[in-house]
């Protein structure tokens, strides 16, 4: 069985945005070098559809075309954990225990109830144990640590 991984939005912006600045390039690498992994299963949320969605739309010159070919991409490739109100009360009770903003909290909420071992982002810290409920997962930022890096 794969290792289950959750992985952020800033990894898909990473991948998909282009960029001169000499570390946003490293980053980029290494977001899709993380996502072209075989050995590992990929889960993300409606959220990080919606909120790669908003990011292409505004900042990017990416077509509608190009987007929806990203999207489609990612749905067909990576497993998606739609929204539910289970995610949403307990995303209102991990911001409250954790002191985390409620949308990185609705991250952590999508990850455990897919049963995620690992949350992949830069937002949170490097190495930190969440645990909620019955459930725990570890926060690893790939741009600080090599663990996923082949």
């Amino acid at each position: 069985m794969k290792d289950r991984y959750f992985f952020d939005t800033n990894i898909f912006i990473y991948a998909v945005l282009e960029t001169d600045n000499e570390s946003d390039l490293a980053k980029k690498e290494i977001a899709l070098a993380l996502i072209r992994q075989e050995d590992i299963e990929i889960f993300i949320s409606s959220q990080v559809l919606n909120e790669l969605s908003n990011i292409l739309l505004k900042k990017s010159r990416f077509t509608q075309v190009q987007i929806t070919t990203i999207l489609e991409w990612m749905v067909d490739t990576l497993t998606l954990i739609p929204f539910s109100a289970n995610i949403t009360l307990n995303a209102v009770n991990i911001a409250t225990l954790y002191k985390f903003s409620f949308y990185d909290s609705l991250i952590i909420s999508a990850a455990m109830i897919a049963d995620c071992e690992y949350l992949i982002t830069e937002d949170l810290q490097d190495q930190q144990i969440i645990s909620y409920k019955s459930c725990q997962i570890k926060v690893i930022n790939p741009f600080k640590n090599k663990v996923l890096q082949n």
